[in-house]
This record gives C-alpha cells, structure tokens and sequence, in this order.
C-alpha cells in the first residue's frame, strides 16, 4: 500500500509539473503576439546624460520602482488614489475592488508591454502598482486640459513636415498661441490677398510656445528617445524631429 501511494503522489507531481509548463509556454505566446510600448533607454543615449532618463520626483510603472530616492512619494500616491474614488457620486469602495479586479485580468498584457528585463513581480503586485499609479496619474493631471472638448482628427498627412527654417524661407509667419482652454493647440492659417505681397498676405501658424528651461534638456533627450524606441519611429521621426531641431 505503502509504495502505491508513492506512485500516486509521483504521477500527481508530475501532472503538477506538466501543468505549470504548459500555463508557461502559453503565458509567453500570449507575449509575444503582444508588442512592447514602454522601453529602457539604451545606454547609447543614456550614457550621454543618465540625469536625463532618470525620474527625479515620481516613479510611474515597475522600472524604476525601487528607487530609493523616489521613495518618499509612493505614500502620497494611495492619497491620490483615495481623493479620486472619494469623487465617485456612489460606492466608491465597490468601483475600487472593480478596478482592481478588471486590471489583474490584464496583468499579462500589461507585462508586455515592457520591452527588457525588470524585476520579476507577481501578478497581485503588478496589479496594486498599476491601479496606484494609474489613479495617481489621473488625479494629477484630470486629461481634458490637454485637448479640446472638440478635437477631431485633422487629416492631415505626417509623410513630409517642413522644419522651421524652411517655412520661414517660404514666406510664412508664427504667431503664438493665446489659446487658454487648450495651449497645445496649433493652427494653419492660409488668407492670400493679391494686392498685398506682404504682411497681411502671409500665412500665418499659430503654435506653443517652447520654454527654454532647467529641465527642457531631459524633456528633448526623452523625446528623441521615444523616437526611437517605438515602433512607429517612421512617423515620429516625421512629428519629432523637424520640432526639435
């Protein structure tokens, strides 16, 4: 009986073994139809200034995590997250544990999404980190100031962008933009008048205003970065690139 029951705890072990492979293999072919969006800087670009990929205040997402020097935020963060389920006009503890719930279901598709080695988190910690940070995100910045409550997709193609130098060569003036409920805003304005060569006959492209600051180096340097990480580089490198240089 005795050695039975070691043959039955042997194939139930080795059942166990099958099982935890296969859960294996499918988890990473889930991956891999999955592309990345979130990479670490290579250390091409980073070497050139760390300073510049490195946050300063707030870690967002599991790669600078363990930071010691961003520390000090992480407590703010669940104060975040607390004032923007506190707004919700009922249960806000029911639509927490829905949240919660609704982003450990996506725990492998969130893992995609980062391209290159981090800390080997587990799904539960994965899904705390993401329903923190992102409500933290949220409540910090509440997204309807960065676009207009009518925004709608301009058509127009991103195959060839004219730098600066060049439209200005053309015959084309900048105005700033003054635009309070959306200051990202840009507008193309094209009234020709025949009789005037000049001045009011010219086009006019209204756009930001681009603040020269302590921190505008980091800003451009992730810019380029993102540039090049991602995978529609092609069509970033068109958006980007012209505007930085």
């Amino acid at each position: 009986m005795e050695n039975i029951h070691v043959k039955k705890g042997d194939v139930e072990t080795i059942q166990m073994i099958q099982f935890l492979v296969a859960k294996e293999k499918e988890r990473r072919n889930h991956r891999k139809k999955l592309s990345p969006s979130i990479y670490i800087v290579d250390s091409t670009l980073r070497n050139l200034s760390p300073n510049s990929f490195k946050p300063r205040v707030v870690a967002i997402g599991p790669l600078h995590k363990e930071d010691e020097e961003l520390q000090d935020i992480e407590s703010h963060k669940v104060t975040y997250l607390l004032d923007l389920f506190l707004r919700l006009p009922s249960m806000p503890d029911r639509k927490m544990d829905e949240c919660i719930q609704r982003v450990y279901a996506k725990v492998e598709q969130i893992r995609a999404c980062y391209a290159g080695e981090m800390k080997d988190y587990d799904d539960g910690e994965v899904a705390k980190m993401m329903v923190i940070d992102g409500c933290f995100v949220l409540e910090f910045i509440l997204r309807k100031f960065c676009q207009p409550a009518d925004a709608k997709p301009s058509g127009v193609s991103v195959s060839r962008f004219h730098s600066v130098e060049e439209l200005t060569n053309a015959g084309v003036n900048f105005k700033r933009n003054q635009d309070e409920r959306w200051p990202l805003a840009m507008e193309f304005k094209a009234t020709w008048f025949p009789c005037f060569l000049w001045g009011w006959g010219k086009p006019t492209l209204t756009m930001p205003v681009l603040l020269i600051a302590d921190r505008t180096e980091s800003v451009l340097r992730n810019l380029i970065a993102y540039e090049q990480c991602s995978p529609l580089s092609d069509t970033l490198h068109h958006m980007l690139l012209p505007w930085i240089c």
